[in-house]
């Protein structure tokens, strides 16, 4: 494994994946589906992107795990995605972010 391929094995990296995957299982929802699911990857997408030298994308990833449970909150109110998965994807995305967040204080911009 070269070194700018090592992101694979941090855990920011790895809850954004299982992120992605659960969401991209999700169906039927409605106008947002494409625009949700392309949030939901692009989180883990940023990761990567940011540990091969484009720092910034470290905060790219930060704002679309809030604009991801933001999309998923409005599901829910919508009775498009249950209660049970809105709060495990909650969950995820609030340990995401909070990983993004020590990242992003250690590395420089």
């Amino acid at each position: 494994m070269t070194e700018k391929s090592k992101y694979r094995d941090w855990k920011v990296w790895k809850d954004a994946v299982e992120v992605g995957v659960e969401v991209m299982g999700l169906d039927d929802l409605g106008l947002l589906e494409e625009q949700v699911k392309r949030t939901a990857v692009s989180i883990s997408a940023n990761i990567a992107e940011g540990a091969t030298g484009d720092k910034l994308a470290y905060g790219k990833a930060r704002r679309a795990t809030a604009r991801l449970e933001t999309y998923l909150i409005l599901l829910n109110r919508r009775l498009v995605v249950s209660e049970e998965t809105l709060k495990t994807l909650l969950n995820s995305l609030e340990g995401i972010h909070a990983q993004l967040g020590a990242l992003m204080r250690k590395v420089s911009y």
